[in-house]
């Protein structure tokens, strides 16, 4: 073990855990090879702050490496707690163990982590040894490991016994080696020969280490020692031990001080564990000849041939007293086997040198003596069927015809022997067959006379003289002494109970007879007459009377009949089973027809006259025989078919799977019972007729879903068998069966109930049940109108649940949208998600976008995202990478060749797009221009003045103009005006002249006239003035142009031969003047460069055209466009940025990786864009909210839109809480009111279905009720159900049947029930069950897997004598397979209860929970918190340290017990029985072992108080038990007393040896030991849980005892963790606490051990310890429940109801979103109403625990039919307390108010009272009735304590006697009439005495005035006794029980009852009157009080009995 603080933190932040781990400290291959984990248990003790989700590693190493799987664990670390892992599953690797040569030193290394940081750790240090080495430290784990180096698998164990086999061949005749088959002699030949071959080998005897813990020795194989012919002793006693265990004879290997030897076992027993340490027992075994020893030393050369192997090793190390020191242990091999532990393979080599492995495969051997088979087929002559193997293993558990058997082979010491004379045997069974009760008396018990003469005991008297004594006195004397006669008699006696409790079957005997023979040479004795007896004390300390158990009959010993028909062939003639008429077999008769036949077969064998009384099992015979004749029969029900021919595989059931569908809310409204939804489940699958199994840990309500289960299926037409071998466990299902009114209907066939007279009584009046209720009307109007209440109260709350709690497509309720927008309050930021998409994205989508966004930081880790990166322009993924690169690589070219003139320079960088670049190089490479012209051009005046010249220039160009058809446009750069006039001038002149002047004009013209065009003179004038007024129009045109700014038109400018000249003027600066006509940036430097810079310069335009370009091209190869590109440039601008990106772009490396990596980024969010998040994907991809929130991010705006979304699609922000609790309180009313129609509703179904006339006399029912009506000669149970068994079936279609009582009494019939069910079926043997089975057609089997096995009810443990038991110590009783566990591993579908009942303080379940059922169970918590309390009011689980030693050696009644432990206990116990004088406490004794119980009862027994036996002998499941761990199943009580019994041993060390707990399956012991209380658990321990040792063990059990040990002494803290961390804290449950913490409570949040949580717990601020009000939500846990019922009932009935939370309130998610002040003002004022209801609360006299409840709480208005019938004495009350912790008040769960409640409180002086009020709460109550006449409330009268004692002690002093007379006065007045008994105690009491003897009570009465005393009750002088009417109405039968009140008042209550209702039955009156005074059913006791009462009110005239019947008053 090792402890190791983490190192120094850094910080303060940093958390500071102590660790501490506790390991095996030596590791080998053998511990590896069995999976054995190293590592036991690891405990964290944190120092700091609360941690979540620390990782714990862990690992082991050598000095080589690892040398197995390391391990990591995720724990959770409460601040300032200590968190244990008791399995953290670290083991070795048996490979790499193998490869170790030599022992060397290794670690086991634990790591703590939290948030990857290592914060602590420890290294264990470690020795690992060599893979063959064994070293005995530490020595209980080394003993068991010992047993994997015994190698039976090795082959040349397989060669020598072959030799031996030789050997026994030549020595008897046989070579047969079959184990224990032929008896102990046999055994012992087979030993002797094998040894005898071993020696033949000549091995070579070598010495052992010097000490087996220090150095260890490498063991040698068997091939070593036996080929190798060399070994030491150890090599010898494992080799001779594989071949004895490979024979079948179990070896024993003993280790001593430098030395070993073997022993064995001589018949087939086993040690209680692997490892003994403590071997005293055992060798008590080797003195009794059970265990013989083999000195192996001597069959090496160290010895000689024929040397006695025995007696060697018994002298040297076992005969002196000193000498057991020197022993270090023993293994058992065979429990090795059984407990896991297997050899390690054989490893040898071939002929080749190939290694060959050998696997160990176990041996099957010796089996129970097989009948002769006897079929009805082989019977007639006929072959019949071949007997399955199954089937003839089950028939060979059930009948065991060995020397095993005592029936068989009855010893000397198997039972009691009774001094009988043989001609009294017939009259001793005359007697009992009489219904005489034979009392036995101790043998030495005679007469004085006798002793006088010399006699000594009882078999020295004559025989006349014994024959009168049974005559006379109907005694006989039993050969046990005076001395020895009390102790004797309780063991029998209690050992018979218990087998009849445990299966159902009673098998004690009174042997009557025996048979004297032999069996190969063995002497035998066996009874030949069994008559079943029951056997009870007459007195607490009186003589034990023997009765005839009258559910059988004398039996011949059919065990004997059989055996001796296979041995011999032997039939005794007329010696069957006892006739149907039940009278048995006679003794006189069975003897002489054995005596008979003995002489007719020649044998010589004799039969004796004696009587015995004993345990013997006896019962299993019938169950043989029934599967023996009718095993083909049974085989017909699929599971029995399934389990013979196919048992390891999957059962399919024939009935399909229709259960799934039910609706589980209406299920429970046809349940009579209430049931949570895995309860109703179950009902669901039987009623669909399917075979499952039940799994129900403890308090999980199994016998109350059983009630509904088998209730339903009655109500459905089914036949029932109800089969449980304990008696307790029937009675709990019948009770409830009664309860909802299905109790006629059941036939009791279960051992008790099973007597004909009953049976037959029963089914009268099933018959006369079914006359009563013919004509049963359909339901009322009222059932009606409540079934329709409770649906519509149902739909509306399941349809809140589901709307609140229904997801949209982003997987989001309303609730957990807010609880996510809750959690999600940490900085992160939200990204934009739509209500739209929450509401109709797919899962496919959804998947894609959290895929994508998980996905993102690896990748943006990479990128790192930013709207700069370099490529950020890029918005897709599909890009060409080389051609990217190129064009990037151009647009660098392009960028360095820009000019860097400064004011070209400014411009550039405001360039952001082509655009931009373009509108540059426009102005670059065109004309010079002025910024007034460019600011022109934008204007309208500019645009109308350029639009009109372009149109007229078009218009003129584009019109035909008169002359230019001749001439061409260059016509108008004439001078054509002076052409004109000249044309003009010679057209004026004369001829010649005007031809001369025409002919110059024309030749002026002739250049511009078009080709071939030939103008005459005459035309010429019109052709010139044509021309001429074309100029001019152009000319204007022209005019109008040239004043337009900006524009340069040519003074020459022909608009007809240049029509476009200014198109491209008015482009150009429209271009220009739009790129400066804007307030951008770059607009602005572009004016700036107009004005400033350097002008146009063509070359540079072409340069920033390339530019353009280039980028331009990029953008196309990268698929994006100029806005993305402006948007990256930003303010930096497109060159600039690209400059600065230049390196990060890195376009001059292959393969453009940023760009590739920005495409992945692109690619990996496509998801978002296909989704439409675009928003959201806007702010990833550039980086604007970080990549590594994103998911949270997501989330958290998932979260907000579903919220919204939510809101509007549930239209809860319209929920009404107010008619929401209407509808709660409707459906909880309702339910009740179903349910108690079902009580009437369900028998009056079941009676008509009734296919018969149950009134008719004729037919079959007319002969069943002659049958039934013969009061003499009745006809048997079997032959009654064999005439009319269907009759009988359809009469009581549920039958309750133990295994035994199904073979006894039913006819094998297939389908003869439709369902059978059993109960507690982990204790219910296959073979037991196989009957049951096969007469039904579907099964449920119901219990728990993980509780205690069947165990072999063998002779040993019960059917030996005290002194026998004590000789057989050390020996243990296997386990066997039950019909569960098969029905687990033949895969039968399970069903599972989770809602656990039962525990008041949730920690009592909570270890099992957490180590046995993977924290499957749901419990309650309580109200408290806090460490738990040993004190008589304490809750929880407690250590309580005792100063015992436990007596380990020696003799008498001390051995194997702890004398001061068990008188402790003892204390305890009478401790809460002073606390209690008005009740029984409900406590139950636990111990470890037979021997402790025993003590610790006798004890009680002896200790004087007679309330004590009382309690002791209860059968009701109430009161004290003492038990062991195997048979404390079933059992429950309030209070738990748990003794461990073992103490260090003179070493100072604790053995490990706790018994059955050390063996596989013995955690399952411990699991039903600690899960018997309902309030509390005490263990009392004579050792710490330190000084057990478990690592050094590899047993589970004790792990887990140490565990349970831990919690015991640490509380809650220690409770097993899972490994891993729990589950994300509900946000919206931290919101409502924080604001009640804002308002000054105390509030705990998420309260609670199970998955169960109370969401908060409230408590005043001033005492947080004491919570007042639990706080539920409206939680996905909530939503899940599956019903109604369990949402909204069931939490709420157990936590008020059960565990006594003050107030229960419920917070609905709208109302709290909607109102949160109002809800928190009604939270503060729930606490202050619990406070305020404290102050004037009824005073508590006495804490009265609430009654068991198992299912679902009933409330207060069902208490007429409790879910769980209360069998205590007094029935459960009206007051319910939760008893509270330490200054915790007690919490009033139900209190029946009195309508005068200042008459209540004030009944009593206030300076008489023990204390003020304390603080308790009243609950909502039943309007109450309006008063009897002459009715008052009771009070219970407390006197102040504090008195001296010594005034009781001092009556003669006046003072004195004037002090105690005013305490009586005070008490009389008070209470009077008052018991006598009372009033004294409760004086007694003041004065601090809690206990009054006879005397003293006289003393004290004789105080009190004259004439006050009358009879056993004192009255009041001031009261008129004969005229007073009155009584008092109490709330609980423990205030005062009924033997306490005066019989006057009783019959004035019942004169009130009976003048309020006219006239009253007499069942009804005493019914009504024990309601009065607190009782809620009646007893036997309690009827006599009540016949009394009634008989002096009779007597007196206050009651007058009317001609009918009924009752009266006059």
């Amino acid at each position: 073990m090792s402890t190791t603080h983490v190192r120094p933190p850094a910080s303060s932040t940093r958390p500071a855990v102590a660790i501490q781990a506790t390991s095996t400290p030596v590791l080998s291959y053998a511990l590896a090879h069995n999976r054995v984990p190293v590592v036991s248990r690891l405990a964290f003790t944190n120092h700091g702050g609360a941690v979540q989700g620390a990782t714990v590693r862990l690992g082991v190493r050598d000095a080589e490496g690892p040398i197995g799987e390391p391990v990591e664990l995720l724990v959770d670390l409460d601040a300032g707690q200590t968190t244990v892992l008791s399995d953290v599953g670290l083991v070795m690797d048996p490979a790499a163990m193998l490869q170790i040569e030599e022992q060397r030193p290794g670690s086991i290394e634990v790591d703590l982590l939290v948030d990857g940081e290592d914060v602590g750790g420890t290294a264990v240090p470690v020795q690992v040894l060599a893979a063959n080495q064994w070293l005995a430290a530490p020595v209980p784990l080394a003993l068991e490991m010992l047993a994997a180096h015994v190698l039976p698998n090795h082959p040349s164990v397989t060669t020598l016994i072959g030799e031996a086999a030789d050997l026994l061949e030549q020595r008897t005749g046989s070579g047969s080696v079959q184990g224990y088959q032929s008896g102990p002699e046999r055994v012992d030949e087979i030993v002797a020969a094998l040894a005898e071959a071993v020696q033949r080998r000549a091995v070579r005897y070598t010495e052992p280490p010097a000490g087996w813990a220090d150095v260890g020795q490498k063991v040698r194989t068997p091939g070593d020692v036996l080929d190798g012919r060399v070994g030491t002793c150890l090599d010898t006693v494992v080799t001779l031990a594989a071949a004895l265990e490979q024979a079948g004879i179990r070896p024993l290997l003993w280790v001593a001080e430098g030395h070993s030897f073997l022993g064995y076992w001589r018949e087939e027993r086993s040690a209680e564990s692997v490892a003994t340490t403590d071997v005293a027992p055992l060798v008590n075994l080797v003195d009794l000849g059970l265990i013989r020893l083999v000195e192996t030393t001597l069959l090496t050369s160290r010895g000689t041939a024929g040397a006695d192997l025995h007696a060697p090793a018994y002298s040297a190390w076992l005969a002196g007293a000193g000498d057991l020191d020197r022993v270090l242990g023993v293994t058992d091999v065979h429990r090795a086997r059984r407990d896991g532990i297997v050899p390690l393979p054989a490893r040898t080599r071939g002929r080749d040198g190939a290694v060959q492995v050998v696997e160990y495969r176990p041996a099957v051997h010796s089996v129970a003596a097989r009948p002769v088979e006897r079929t009805p087929g082989a019977r007639a002559g006929q072959p019949g069927p071949e007997v399955p193997a199954r089937v003839q293993q089950w028939k060979n558990s059930l009948l065991d015809l060995s020397l095993r058997n005592r029936l068989i082979n009855y010893t000397e010491r198997a039972g009691l022997p009774l001094t009988v004379p043989a001609a009294q045997l017939a009259r001793l069974e005359e007697l009992l067959h009489g219904g005489t009760a034979v009392q036995l008396l101790p043998s030495d018990r005679i007469a004085a006379v006798h002793r006088e003469r010399g006699l000594a005991t009882a078999r020295d008297l004559p025989e006349a003289q014994l024959a009168e004594v049974l005559t006379e006195r109907r005694a006989v004397h039993a050969e046990v002494s005076e001395g020895g006669y009390l102790p004797r008699l309780r063991n029998l006696a209690y050992k018979a109970k218990t087998v009849r409790e445990e299966t159902g079957a009673n098998n004690l005997y009174l042997a009557l007879g025996s048979l004297v023979w032999e069996l190969d040479g063995r002497p035998l004795r066996s009874p030949l007459v069994l008559v079943p007896v029951t056997l009870a004390p007459t007195s607490r300390n009186g003589v034990y009377r023997l009765a005839l158990d009258d559910t059988g009959s004398s039996t011949p010993n059919l065990c004997l009949l059989e055996k001796l028909r296979q041995v011999h062939g032997l039939v005794v003639p007329g010696l069957t089973e006892p006739g149907e008429d039940g009278a048995g077999t006679g003794v006189d008769r069975a003897l002489q027809a054995v005596r008979q036949a003995l002489a007719d077969a020649g044998l010589p064998h004799r039969v004796e006259a004696t009587a015995d009384l004993a345990v013997l099992q006896f019962a299993k015979y019938r169950l043989w025989k029934d599967l023996d004749e009718h095993w083909a029969d049974l085989t017909a029900n699929p599971l029995v078919h399934h389990l013979v021919h196919r048992p390891t595989e999957a059962f399919p059931d024939p009935v399909p799977d229709t259960a799934g569908a039910t609706d589980l809310d209406e299920l429970a409204a046809a349940c009579p019972a209430p049931a949570d939804a895995s309860q109703l489940r179950a009902v669901a699958e039987a009623a669909a007729g399917r075979t499952f199994v039940l799994e129900g840990p403890p308090g999980t309500g199994k016998s109350q879903t059983i009630t509904n289960l088998l209730a339903r299926a009655v109500a459905d037409g089914k036949r029932v068998l109800f089969v449980a071998e304990k008696r307790a466990a029937l009675d709990v299902v019948a009770r409830r069966l009664e309860a909802v009114g299905m109790g006629p209907f059941v036939l009791d066939l279960h051992d008790k109930g099973a007597k004909p007279a009953e049976v037959r009584a029963q089914v009268q009046a099933a018959l006369e049940h079914a006359v009563a209720a013919d004509g049963a009307g359909a339901p009322t109007e009222g059932a009606a109108a409540a079934d329709e209440d409770l649906r519509s109260a149902r739909r509306t709350l399941a349809r809140y649940a589901e709307r609140l709690h229904e997801e949209n497509s982003a997987g989001l309720s309303y609730y957990t949208a807010r609880t996510a927008t809750l959690a999600r309050r940490d900085g992160v930021p939200t990204l934009p998600v739509s209500p739209a998409f929450v509401a109709a994205a797919s899962a496919e989508t959804l998947t894609a976008v959290r895929c994508a966004l998980a996905l993102l930081p690896d990748i943006a880790d990479l990128v790192r995202p930013s709207p700069r990166h370099a490529w950020a322009f890029v918005d897709t993924a599909q890009v060409d990478l080389l051609a990217a690169q190129q064009a990037a690589a151009a647009v660098d070219r392009a960028v360095r060749d820009l000019p860097s003139e400064p004011h070209l320079a400014r411009v550039l960088r405001e360039v952001r797009t082509p655009a931009d670049l373009d509108a540059l190089a426009h102005l670059l490479g065109g004309p010079t221009t002025t910024l007034d012209v460019l600011d022109e051009v934008p204007t309208e005046r500019w645009n109308v003045a350029t639009t009109t010249v372009l149109g007229e220039v078009a218009a003129f160009s584009g019109a035909v103009h008169p002359g230019m058809e001749l001439a061409t446009p260059a016509a108008l750069e004439l001078p054509l005006a002076d052409l004109y006039v000249a044309a003009q001038t010679a057209q004026a002149g004369r001829f010649m002249a005007r031809r001369a002047g025409l002919r110059a004009v024309r030749e002026r013209l002739q250049p511009v006239l078009r080709p071939g065009v030939k103008v005459s003179l005459g035309d010429v004038p019109e052709l010139t003035a044509r021309l001429w007024r074309l100029q001019t129009a152009a000319q204007g045109i022209v005019a109008r142009a040239s004043v337009i700014p900006g524009l340069a038109v040519p003074p020459g400018w022909n608009p007809l031969a240049e029509p476009e000249l200014l198109v491209g003027q008015v482009e150009w600066l429209d271009r220009a003047g739009r790129a400066t006509d804007s307030a951008s940036d770059f607009a602005v430097a572009l004016r700036r460069w107009v004005v400033q810079g350097e002008g146009p310069d063509p070359a540079v335009a072409a340069t920033v055209a390339r530019l353009r370009n280039t980028v331009t091209a990029l953008l196309r190869v990268c698929r994006s466009n100029p806005r993305r590109l402006a948007e990256w440039a930003g303010d930096d601008g497109l060159v600039l940025r690209w400059q600065m990106t230049r390196p990060e772009r890195g376009v001059e490396h292959t393969g453009l990786m940023s760009l590739r990596r920005w495409a992945d980024l692109v690619d990996t969010l496509e998801p978002l864009r296909a989704a439409g998040l675009h928003e959201a994907r806007a702010l990833l991809v550039t980086g604007e909210l970080p990549a590594e929130d994103a998911v949270r991010a997501f989330e958290r705006g998932l979260a907000r839109a579903s919220v919204a979304e939510r809101r509007d699609a549930t239209g809860l922000d319209d929920f009404d809480a107010d008619a929401h609790e209407r509808a709660i309180t409707r459906f909880t009313a309702a339910s009740r009111a179903v349910r108690a129609q079902l009580r009437s509703a369900l028998p009056t179904a079941v009676l008509a279905a009734r296919p018969h006339d149950a009134a008719g006399d004729d037919g079959e029912v007319g002969a069943l009720r002659r049958e039934l009506a013969k009061a003499r000669r009745g006809p048997g149970v079997r032959a009654l159900l064999a005439r009319h068994g269907r009759l009988v079936i359809t009469v009581t279609p549920c039958v309750l049947v133990s295994p035994d009582s199904v073979a006894r009494f039913f006819p094998a019939e297939a389908g003869l029930f439709d369902l059978v069910v059993f109960d507690e079926a982990s204790q219910i043997r296959v073979a037991d069950a196989v009957g049951a089975l096969g007469r039904a057609t579907a099964a449920v089997v119901v219990g728990d897997s993980r509780q205690m096995p069947p165990t072999s009810f063998a002779e040993p443990t019960y059917g030996v004598a005290e002194d026998d038991a004590v000789e057989l110590l050390g020996t243990s009783v296997e386990d066997e397979e039950s019909i569960l566990s098969e029905c687990v591993q033949a895969r039968v579908p399970r069903q599972w209860l989770s809602w656990h009942y039962r525990s008041q303080d949730e920690s009592l379940i909570a270890f099992s929970n957490a180590t046995y059922y993977d924290n499957r169970l749901s419990s309650f918590p309580a109200p408290t918190h806090g460490r738990p309390s040993a004190d008589v009011d304490g809750r929880g689980i407690s250590l309580v340290r005792v100063n015992g030693t436990f007596h380990r050696t020696g003799a008498g009644r001390l051995l194997r017990t702890n004398p001061m432990e068990a008188k402790a206990v003892v204390a305890e116990v009478r401790r809460r029985f002073d606390a209690s004088p008005d009740r029984l406490p409900s406590i139950g004794v636990v111990t470890f072992n037979a021997q402790q119980r025993a003590y610790i009862e006798g004890l009680l027994r002896d200790a004087g108080d007679e309330r004590l036996v009382e309690a002791l002998d209860r059968t009701d499941g109430e009161g004290l038990f003492v038990k062991n761990l195997e048979n404390v199943q079933g059992d429950e009580r309030d209070v738990v007393l748990f003794s461990t019994g073992f103490s260090v041993d003179d070493r100072g060390v604790l053995p490990l040896n706790f018994g059955p707990l050390n063996r596989v399956g013995g955690e399952r012991r411990l699991n039903v030991a600690v899960t018997r209380a309902r309030r509390q658990v005490v263990v009392l321990s004579s050792f710490d849980p330190a000084q057990l040792r478990a690592e050094q063990t590899s047993s589970v059990g004790v792990k887990h005892l140490r565990a349970y040990l831990d919690l015991a002494a640490l509380g809650t803290d220690a409770l097993p963790r899972d490994a891993r961390p729990v589950a994300v804290p509900d946000r919206h449950r931290e919101e409502i606490a924080a604001a009640l913490r804002d308002r000054g409570l105390s509030v705990r949040t998420d309260v609670g051990l199970s998955d169960f949580r109370v969401d908060l717990s409230v408590a005043r601020a001033g005492t947080p310890e004491e919570p007042v009000v639990a706080v539920l939500l409206d939680g996905p846990a909530w939503a899940r429940r599956r019903t109604v019922g369990d949402r909204d009932g069931l939490p709420v009935e157990v936590l008020s109801g059960m565990l006594g939370w003050p107030a229960v309130e419920r917070v609905w998610l709208p109302t709290w979103l909607r109102d949160r002040e109002a809800v928190l003002d009604r939270l503060v004022a729930a606490v202050g109403a619990v406070a305020g209801a404290a102050v004037g609360s009824v005073p508590v006299a006495a804490p009265v625990l609430a009654p068991p409840v198992e299912g679902p709480a009933f409330s207060t208005e069902e208490a007429a039919v409790p879910p769980v019938p209360a069998p205590a004495e007094p029935p459960a009350s009206e007051v319910r307390v939760i008893v509270p912790l330490r200054a915790a008040p007690p919490a009033v769960v139900e209190t029946v108010l009195s309508p005068e409640p200042a008459e209540v409180a004030g009944s009593a002086p206030a300076e008489e009272v023990e204390s003020p009020a304390r603080p308790a709460r009243r609950a909502t109550r039943k309007t109450a009735a309006p008063l009897l006449d002459g009715e008052t409330a009771f009070s219970p009268w407390t006197p102040r304590g504090g008195l001296e004692r010594k005034a009781l002690d001092s009556l003669d002093d006046p003072r004195a006697a004037r002090t105690v007379r005013r305490v009586l006065t005070a008490g009389l007045k008070a209470e009077g009439p008052v018991h006598r008994d009372r009033l004294v105690r409760a004086a007694a009491g003041a004065f601090g005495l809690s206990r009054v003897s006879e005397a003293r009570r006289d003393a004290l009465l004789q105080l009190l005035p004259d004439g006050v005393l009358d009879g056993e009750f004192a009255w009041p002088e001031t009261l008129d006794r004969a005229g007073w009417t009155g009584f008092r109405r109490q709330a609980a039968s423990a205030d005062r029980p009924l033997e306490h009140v005066a019989p006057a008042e009783v019959g004035n209550a019942m004169a009130a009852l009976c003048r309020a209702a006219g006239e009253l039955a007499e069942d009804e009156l005493f019914v009504r009157t024990a309601e009065v005074f607190g009782y809620r059913r009646r007893t036997p006791s309690l009827a006599l009080l009540l016949q009394a009462a009634l008989t002096r009110a009779l007597d007196i005239g206050r009651l007058v009995r009317q001609e009918s019947g009924a009752l009266t008053a006059p």
